[in-house]
């Protein structure tokens, strides 16, 4: 599997976490990103290298549903969170 591959898995991972946990806005913003064409792919990377920084951005993100943290959900979003920042770099 090649990083464009990945990085489409990781982000739809993602954006079925934030589903779960209400965050509609981001996770349609992640399966927007994802769909960029495999040709595209250094966009793709570079629109994602851009949700990291600054206040409200993707590294800010907790999980939770009817007020309770997500523990396992937010550890395994954690984990995608830095696997994809390493594949889009």
């Amino acid at each position: 599997m090649n990083n464009y591959e990945s990085a489409v898995l990781v982000l739809e991972e993602m954006a079925t976490l934030l589903d779960m946990a209400g965050i509609r806005d981001w996770a349609e913003g992640l399966r927007r990103v994802g769909s960029y064409s495999e040709s595209e792919a250094t966009v793709l990377y570079s629109a994602v290298l851009r949700m990291y920084g600054g206040c409200g951005s993707l590294s800010d993100i907790v999980l939770y549903h009817d007020g309770k943290l997500l523990k396992a959900e937010n550890d395994r979003f954690d984990e995608l969170r830095s696997k994809l920042y390493l594949i889009c770099r």
